[in-house]
């Protein structure tokens, strides 16, 4: 069994249920210490090196200290204080001081880890961190390297964090919070020096990072977890909305660690854009949360220009490894017939993977990409990756709800659908719509596959077609899946493009209910799998993961 002990002040110590929801970082390290290992912390309110030593509060670490333990050393905030009981100068007492206690922890054969203090939330009035420790941390580090012993810079990460979450998102870390949020505070509270719980657990958090980045024995001490950043509309999570907690979750980015934002209960009047892989956005349920947003293609801009389909999107995610769980992404434009395109996902990535979540839109509801090499129309592809090198993507959507009108879900990745609902909205038209636009690039052996789906409607039957080709060799495929009578007996239409009846590829295999069709009865350029050929459709064939 190892044992961490803390020292330093109350940034660091453990708070009782009066002073909820203050929290010192050694509350919230507690969740990150591995089997094994336990903690004891002698962190004080008010402490500095000085007066920590003077008072004897030292004194029961040197007694317990064993060989293997390890002892955690953060100070600086009291130290630079004015009063003779705590005063101590960066290069001379407090180096002195810290000196003692890193001795004593060898002497007994432990590992001493010094950390610089956390920063004040202080901005200057460009928005900038100031530096509010000075010249503190760097006293530390050179008596870090001096000794030769591991030294975390937690006032440079966290002034760097601070500044880019901004200062609203910040807050949500300290002690700042209106009158009659927490019964402790019934007059709310200004403190931009101690943390809330959110932020104990957040800066632990980076403390246990830079530890995984540590050789053995450091590394050790701490689980290998994902970091987990919470949303909720009333202010009892970390952030109020899903765009501040994408903005924190970058701090996380150069470092590739795993994040994971949960989402609660709520709509969320919202805009996003994800550039961010390894991250999972999950919300409370599919019906419980909801991402929404109006953009459309047709809506003229400051520039006089349209906004056009790429640029409607509710959600963006322009990263590879991201996950959507429990969600839904809605645009709320209305039909296609007045608005035009109107994105609710723009999905610009491989290895997506959206579980149980609810995607609805109107026209061009889903675009998976990527764009096709070049456009037809003028601007076309004008959007985030109108220029950007065309990469080819992996998506799966697993038990998914997907509505639509005309070509709403389009594009050119490789995409299984599995036990998803395709949901065609009646538009009051002789042809209602298209389920499928697909892209897929030449060449690619896999394009949309739909397996064990259902494909239902509010439309009059025989109003919708499977599918059609926004390029001349895309690729579609249902197998097993339960069709309504929305479909029309053909199936599929080839968009008046005679030659992509040569080079596109639609196909059916074992599909049921009262849209199904013998093949005979589907269009003549379309085709009917063979039980080998169906085979060959499977998760890891088609997507590999």
């Amino acid at each position: 069994m190892r044992t961490i002990f803390w020292a330093g002040d109350s940034t660091v110590q453990m708070n009782r249920i009066d002073t909820y929801p203050q929290s010192g970082i050694g509350q919230g390290f507690l969740l990150y210490v591995n089997d094994g290992v336990t903690v004891k912390n002698y962190a004080r309110n008010g402490r500095s090196t000085k007066s920590f030593l003077d008072e004897g509060r030292f004194i029961p670490i040197e007694e317990q200290i064993r060989p293997g333990d390890f002892l955690f050393l953060q100070f600086g905030h009291n130290d630079e204080k004015k009063d003779l009981a705590r005063r101590a100068d960066p290069f001379g007492a407090y180096q002195t001081n810290l000196l003692y206690m890193i001795t004593q922890a060898k002497h007994s054969g432990a590992y001493p880890v010094l950390i610089t203090p956390l920063a004040r939330r202080s901005f200057d009035a460009d928005g900038k961190m100031m530096d509010t420790h000075a010249p503190y941390p760097q006293a530390m580090k050179e008596l870090a390297e001096r000794e030769n012993v591991p030294c975390i810079d937690l006032d440079a990460i966290s002034r760097k964090e601070m500044e880019e979450m901004g200062q609203e998102a910040s807050l949500q870390f300290f002690m700042n919070f209106k009158a009659g949020m927490y019964p402790n505070y019934p007059t709310g509270k200004q403190d931009n020096t101690h943390q809330r719980y959110e932020g104990a657990v957040h800066w632990a958090g980076v403390i246990a990072r830079e530890l995984r980045k540590l050789p053995e024995p450091y590394c050790s001490l701490v689980l290998p977890e994902e970091v987990c950043l919470t949303v909720a509309k009333d202010g009892s999570a970390m952030f109020e909305t899903i765009a501040d907690a994408l903005k924190a979750a970058k701090m996380y980015q150069a470092d590739d660690m795993p994040v994971h934002i949960l989402v609660g209960e709520g709509v969320y009047e919202e805009r996003l854009e994800i550039h961010q892989g390894s991250l999972t956005l999950e919300g409370a349920g599919a019906d419980k949360t909801v991402i929404t947003h109006g953009d459309y293609a047709r809506e003229i801009l400051e520039d006089g220009e349209k906004r056009g389909t790429f640029r409607t999107q509710t959600l963006f995610v322009d990263a590879d490894c991201v996950t959507l769980k429990n969600l839904t992404v809605e645009n709320s434009a209305g039909h296609g017939s007045d608005v035009g395109q109107a994105l609710a996902l723009y999905a610009d990535g491989d290895r997506l993977i959206f579980e149980n979540c609810r995607f609805l839109g109107h026209q061009d509801t889903i675009f998976t990409a990527p764009l096709p090499p070049a456009v037809i129309e003028k601007n076309g592809f004008r959007g985030p990756k109108e220029n950007a090198p065309r990469r080819d993507g992996r998506h799966y959507f697993k038990k998914c709800f997907i509505s639509g009108e005309v070509d709403f879900i389009f594009g050119g990745a490789t995409v299984l659908f599995e036990d998803c609902e395709m949901f065609s909205i009646n538009a009051g038209k002789e042809i209602n719509g298209y389920v499928t636009a697909a892209s897929t690039p030449e060449g690619k052996e896999f394009g949309y596959v739909f397996k064990h789906c259902r494909l239902t409607s509010d439309c009059p039957d025989g109003t919708v077609y499977l599918g059609r080709p926004w390029r001349n060799f895309a690729k579609t495929v249902f197998i097993e899946c339960e069709i309504g009578p929305h479909i029309v007996r053909e199936g599929w239409h080839d968009w008046n493009k005679a030659d992509a009846r040569e080079t596109a590829y639609y196909a059916e295999y074992k599909n049921t209910g009262a849209g199904a069709a013998d093949h005979s009865k589907r269009a003549s350029w379309t085709h009917e799998l063979t039980e080998e050929e169906a085979a060959k459709y499977t998760r890891e064939r088609i997507l590999g993961f």
